[in-house]
């Protein structure tokens, strides 16, 4: 999502570490899918390069 991608740029100032960006934009696009349930497993089984932490 380009829109996600452009929108989170700000914000990468913020973390110390480098995979903290990309979880977090990993994280939002879970959030905005059309899941029902949207908790730490079912997010990381249906969203590519997620992870249950």
């Amino acid at each position: 999502m380009p829109e996600l991608t452009a929108f989170l740029d700000p914000f990468r100032v913020h973390f110390a570490r480098s995979e903290g960006p990309h979880a977090l934009e990993r994280y939002l696009t879970g959030l905005l899918t059309e899941l029902p349930n949207k908790n730490c497993d079912t997010l990381a089984q249906n969203v590519p390069g997620t992870s249950e932490q």
